[in-house]
């Protein structure tokens, strides 16, 4: 069988997922997640979708480009979608991840980032539990999506920033990021990227 025709492995991690299914293959799909962290190693942290809460920053402690994806995803449905996921400790973001699902194929990542003075086993295990969740939400009843497989591209970074060598500069951070993250280029390119930058992780 082809890994295109498999058929989705369930993936329950835990997390309270809710999908309002819409649109061609539930692309439109709303999605909420809530859920406590402390099973998961992060006592205290909470994982949202930006149904529940959308995320304000109020410090500058970023990697390029994160906060400016997260509040470009957060624009028109995307806010109100559950397009953006992060993980809070009271009322401060320490991670998020801003993302997209196509009519078909695994959810797809814009960016994904911790904030910069975490402890660094922290800051690990939180985009972990970014990366569990989204698959998860791949599995849903409704979406029914490879779970076994999340795709990142930085298609988004040619409308958010205007500027060729701020662009430039961040593309380069957003694609380090990926790589960090054990994120490999995806080839061939997939019919949505007409040009561009694209990976994926098999897990």
């Amino acid at each position: 069988m082809s890994r295109s025709r498999a058929v989705p492995r369930p993936a329950d991690f835990g997390f309270g997922v809710r999908v309002n299914s819409a649109g061609p293959g539930g692309k439109d799909s709303a999605i909420s997640v809530e859920s406590e962290l402390t099973r998961l190693g992060l006592p205290g942290l909470v994982l949202r979708s930006s149904d529940r809460k959308a995320p304000v920053f109020s410090d500058h402690r970023w990697p390029p480009g994160v906060r400016r994806s997260i509040d470009d995803r957060l624009r028109s449905m995307g806010a109100r979608k559950g397009r953006v996921l992060a993980v809070w400790q009271g009322d401060q973001v320490i991670a998020a991840c801003s993302w997209h699902l196509h009519e078909s194929g695994p959810p797809v990542i814009l960016d994904l980032g911790c904030r910069e003075d975490l402890d660094k086993p922290v800051a690990e295990l939180a985009a972990a539990v970014l990366l569990l969740c989204l698959r998860q939400i791949a599995g849903a009843s409704g979406l029914g999506r490879d779970t076994s497989t999340l795709r990142w591209a930085d298609i988004a970074l040619d409308r958010i920033i205007p500027d060729r060598e701020e662009r430039k500069r961040v593309r380069q951070a957003v694609r380090e990021r990926a790589q960090d993250l054990a994120f490999k280029p995806l080839r061939p390119r997939p019919k949505w990227l007409a040009k561009g930058w694209a990976a994926e992780r098999r897990f």
